[in-house]
């Protein structure tokens, strides 16, 4: 993949890669920040549903849940340890 910058980035991207920086070069920076754009919008979809869920529990539009809440959350915590 080919990526096209403007001088001022590519000159901040200069300044902040390298040896001394916590990124080593300018494709591992666009990298995590790619990673973290992708986190953002999935904490993002996590936020909106736990938002519909309390508006749907406060206007008392429930279902029974007649499952194993424990397994159902170590299912949920490990999924979330993933990412």
């Amino acid at each position: 993949m080919k990526l096209s910058i403007n001088q001022e980035l590519s000159e901040f991207l200069k300044n902040n890669t390298g040896e001394d920086f916590d990124y080593e070069s300018p494709s591992e920076y666009v990298s995590d920040l790619i990673r973290l754009e992708m986190q953002k919008k999935e904490a993002e979809k996590v936020r909106a549903s736990l938002i519909e869920a309390y508006k749907n529990v406060s206007e008392g539009k429930m279902d029974a849940f007649e499952g194993d809440i424990r397994k159902g959350l170590k299912a949920f915590h490990s999924i979330i340890l993933q990412n």
